[in-house]
């Protein structure tokens, strides 16, 4: 909710002080016993005891036992307004209690380490325990800033969150706030946010909103909502992921699926880095096999494509390379010689260009002239006739020819059509020489014709 990302100021007596299970401890008073309701300036004879370094800010808990104490409507067990450092001996344990309700009826928060406004450290060779009780909020740890260090062992468990009062509520183990979270030299952590009983309620792991780094060290996140609200840095570790908070539907991780897993675990050991595959898809061939690529390649590596090793073959094509895309519209490598920068698992698709065998007779109808591919069967070359005059029989001067319209390509041939005769003395269609004589004998009958003509008009002009 809003208040728990800004809670309330709760009394302190001074920045050099704080609160351990609702007593102050500062220089003056500086040691609480197990179950001891006041604070003493000397350290107990036996037992556990939490102790107060006000110096150096740091806070020895030594087999400490520390319970949750009530401040107005919520639960803390140990609070502070100015930075620590929580040093581990032996074997401690934390448990707030829960969350009281107002007069508005809402419920305050539940907060087994409260660092208002400030920024926690967990350093040491001991363990820790941290429940924190039901709230509208709940938080194993909450502060602003968390940084857990050597070779701690922590495990922090959230209670249920009912958000019960209003905005987004957090049922939180670690919550670090507007700063980093740093886990690192060898800690054993172990981070699980709660119930939750609202939809306004989310139930997280380890949450920081600058950054998250892990090095070296063991962590188990856990939440109902999401184990992690943000993708860790890790130097010298390995991290697996399941989508279920128990661990068991284990998934690939991915950095930007982070949203995606209720559990995650960092083990330390070196990094293994995204590895891709390439992987060959025949894409319909009639014959032959893709060929394998059994390679793991790291992010940035050059893949050099697999030449046509299976003799991939495809009815009326002829193989053309390799294809991004199954129809041959992505990026295009040359079989056994093309080369890629792999970032992600591809596949390659075989590109297929076609190549029809034509039959060399030719398929016609009215209009048109084909062939048969020889090999499926397909029309190919469909194309108009073209076609020119033939004469089948040339006309005489008494009878009449023939002639028929023919495709130079195809030798289609269209119906004959009549050639006329064309008179006693006419030639035959197609004959030049009998053309010739034709206007010969044209000319001759002209000359006797205009020689007549011209006698008649001299014996006229005598008879006058």
């Amino acid at each position: 909710m809003i208040a728990a990302l800004f809670p309330a100021t709760v009394s302190a007596d001074s920045t050099d002080s704080i609160t351990v299970d609702g007593v102050t401890l500062d220089a003056g008073a500086s040691y609480l016993a197990n179950g001891a309701s006041t604070a003493c300036a000397d350290r107990p004879d036996s037992g556990g005891y939490a102790f107060y370094d006000a110096a150096t800010g740091t806070l020895t808990l030594h087999n400490a036992v520390i319970s949750g104490a009530a401040s107005d409507t919520h639960n803390y067990g140990i609070y502070s307004e100015s930075d620590i450092t929580v040093a581990l001996e032996g074997s401690s344990r934390i448990t707030a209690g829960d969350a009281a309700t107002s007069a508005f009826q809402w419920r305050g928060d539940s907060k087994g380490i409260f660092l208002n406004n400030a920024a926690l450290t967990v350093s040491g060779s001991g363990s820790l325990t941290v429940r924190s009780g039901k709230g509208a909020s709940s938080y194993g740890i909450y502060a602003q800033g968390v940084t857990i260090k050597g070779t701690v062992e922590v495990s922090i468990t959230a209670g249920c969150a009912d958000a019960s009062a209003p905005g987004v509520c957090y049922s939180c183990a670690i919550f670090s706030g507007w700063e980093a979270c740093s886990i690192y030299g060898g800690a054993n952590v172990t981070a699980a946010g709660g119930t939750t009983e609202s939809e306004n309620a989310k139930s997280i792991g380890i949450h920081a909103w600058r950054a998250m780094t892990i090095d070296d060290s063991n962590v188990t996140a856990k939440g109902n909502t999401q184990a992690m609200n943000i993708a860790p840095t890790i130097t010298n570790g390995t991290i697996s992921a399941a989508t279920d908070v128990l661990g068991n539907d284990a998934a690939a991780y991915a950095a930007a699926n982070i949203a995606q897993y209720k559990y995650i675990r960092v083990t330390p050991g070196a990094i293994l880095q995204p590895s891709y595959t390439v992987t060959y898809d025949a894409n319909g061939a009639t014959s032959g096999s893709a060929p394998p690529d059994t390679n793991s390649y790291g992010s940035g590596d050059t893949v050099t494509v697999a030449a046509n090793s299976g003799n991939l073959r495809k009815t009326c094509h002829t193989f053309a390379g390799w294809n991004t895309k199954a129809d041959g519209t992505g990026i295009s490598y040359a079989a056994g010689s093309g080369t890629f920068s792999i970032s992600d698992n591809t596949v390659l698709y075989a590109k297929w260009a076609e190549a029809h065998s034509s039959s060399p007779d030719w398929l016609s109808e009215k209009d048109n002239h084909w062939n048969v591919c020889s090999d499926c069967g397909e029309n190919q070359n469909i194309s108009a006739h073209e076609f020119k005059w033939v004469i089948d029989k040339d006309a005489t001067a008494t009878e009449s020819g023939s002639k028929h319209e023919e495709c130079k390509i195809c030798g289609f041939k269209k119906a004959c059509v009549e050639i006329l005769p064309v008179g006693p003395s006419a030639p035959q269609t197609g004959d030049n020489n009998h053309v010739e004589s034709s206007l010969a004998v044209m000319l001759l009958a002209l000359g006797g014709i205009a020689a007549a003509i011209t006698i008649g008009r001299k014996k006229s002009r005598m008879a006058k």
